[in-house]
């Protein structure tokens, strides 16, 4: 219990431990696979609705916009990365543009009603070294640190009752959704941009196997001769003992057609000379062998 002197109580600071368990519990996302140049600078954040929403949003989105800008931007035309990157700057402008109209018109309703001094808190704030990674985390830093400086500003007004408990959570919640659409929007845009990079390398790889098949095609005589050839060197294999016998057997019979006509020609042969030879007629040649003998004797 903190000790009073009267009517003004002495405060307790903390220290960082409540910051220490607000880190504990909500675990930053690391930029350290991250390869692109960021810039380093000190950010103070005061308020709880600051803190949380830098810690839960910030690094996060920033992981989110760098796959934008730099991965898909490898696989995705230009073009489609512009208009991507241009809405959500479009959208953070827009949001820090509300929040810049609330925060003069919460000034003014301030001095209008004499208040000079803002509401403050009790914790100490959170102070980081923060890495922007490009000119969406760098706005989207600058929009959350102005909804640090408005939640303040907001719990002024409620306790000078210039606005009530409702009215203040209920203003409450429409800036903070302020941060959590643009980390919904840019998550949303990149998952659609790492489907249609994933469509567009399926249809590529659809094309490269349609392209291996129809060059497979593209060669069916090749493929065809180097299949027949193998059949018939198979065939040929298998037959080769059939073959042999036929062969043989075709040598064999003209040897023995060779033989055979060798054999026949001597026959022809004499068979012809035989033929040439004039066979004797037996009455003539008697008779004139008598005739030659009766000559010779007269000649005597």
């Amino acid at each position: 219990m903190n000790p009073t002197n009267g009517n003004v109580s002495v405060i307790r600071q903390d220290h960082g431990e409540m910051n220490q368990k607000l880190l504990q519990r909500q675990a930053l996302a690391s930029l350290a696979p991250v390869e692109s140049a960021g810039r380093i600078v000190k950010m103070s954040l005061s308020s709880p609705e600051g803190k949380r929403l830098f810690l839960r949003y910030f690094d996060i989105t920033q992981l989110h916009m760098h796959y934008i800008s730099k991965i898909a931007r490898l696989s995705l035309p230009d073009a489609d990365i512009e208009q991507v990157e241009k809405q959500v700057l479009e959208l953070v402008e827009e949001k820090i543009d509300s929040i810049d109209k609330e925060m003069v018109r919460v000034e003014q309703e301030l001095h209008k009603n004499n208040i000079d001094s803002l509401a403050t808190y009790v914790i100490e704030p959170l102070t980081l070294e923060v890495r922007m990674l490009g000119k969406i985390g760098r706005r989207l830093l600058e929009l959350i640190a102005k909804v640090d400086q408005l939640m303040p500003m907001l719990e002024t007004l409620a306790i000078d009752e210039l606005i009530s408990e409702s009215q203040l959570s209920i203003k409450k919640n429409l800036f903070k959704r302020m941060v959590r659409s643009v980390g919904g929007i840019v998550r949303t845009l990149k998952i659609g941009l790492q489907k249609k990079s994933a469509a567009l390398a399926n249809i590529d790889k659809t094309a490269a196997d349609k392209k291996n098949g129809t060059d497979q095609i593209g060669h069916p005589a090749a493929n065809a001769l180097s299949s027949d050839d193998s059949v018939a060197s198979d065939t040929i294999v298998d037959g080769n003992p059939s073959t042999d016998v036929k062969v043989m057997t075709m040598q064999s019979g003209d040897v023995h057609n060779s033989d055979t006509t060798e054999a026949r020609e001597p026959a022809s042969t004499a068979a012809s000379n035989t033929a040439h030879i004039p066979e004797p007629t037996h009455g003539h040649s008697r008779r004139d062998g008598i005739v030659n003998l009766l000559n010779r004797d007269a000649e005597l």
